[in-house]
């Protein structure tokens, strides 16, 4: 839809900008404003597809400042530790 699409275009800018600095995208409140989430990539060494690792809950669970100081950074290891696992067996 023409109309949504400012809004969808700053929430995709948003979230280059938040993997920048952080490393993982967040939408808090963004597809449902009760929901909150956030992803970072894993990018295999081979070069086959890129996939997300992504983790949402209602919002009243999980705050942008729990997002930003626990879970993201502990998705990122996750996400280091199985490229790790998988680079050894590849």
């Amino acid at each position: 839809n023409e109309q949504e699409w400012p809004k969808l275009k700053a929430g995709i800018e948003q979230a280059l900008r938040d993997y920048e600095e952080h490393g993982f995208c967040m939408s808090i409140g963004d597809y449902m404003k009760d929901l909150n989430g956030v992803a970072t990539p894993y990018i295999p060494a081979d070069g086959s597809e890129v996939l997300s690792f992504n983790l949402g809950a209602p919002a009243f669970q999980m705050r942008r400042h729990m997002i930003e100081d626990d879970i993201g950074p502990h998705l990122i290891a996750l996400v280091r530790n199985v490229k790790a696992a998988m680079d050894r067996h590849a």
